[in-house]
């Protein structure tokens, strides 16, 4: 259930990240909609529709988040941010893993 997080180059933001590669005995077995190992051919009616349901979210939610980072944002620029303002405004890096 873990991930590797190896790409040739420190971050250098001073904080270890925790790679979780090691399987739990008391994991629970995932709903057979869940499950991409399961044919939808293999599926009951119900399954299929939860399946269904579940892949329209996902793609709802893709283009969801899509559309925020492409879309440019912008923060109302305070006294205290001593960052560079342009027409009123600060701009924000959303995530300090940006690469």
């Amino acid at each position: 259930m873990g991930h590797a997080h190896h790409h040739g180059h420190s971050h250098g933001h001073g904080h270890h990240h925790h790679h979780h590669d090691h399987p739990h005995d008391n994991a629970a077995a995932l709903p057979a909609a869940f499950d991409t190992s399961v044919p939808d051919e293999a599926l009951t009616p119900e399954q299929r529709s939860r399946r269904s349901l579940l892949r329209r979210a996902g793609l709802l939610g893709a283009g969801l988040a899509a559309a925020s980072v492409l879309t440019p944002q912008a923060a109302p620029a305070s006294a205290a941010s001593g960052g560079r303002r342009r027409d009123g405004f600060l701009w924000l890096a959303g995530d300090h893993h940006i690469h």
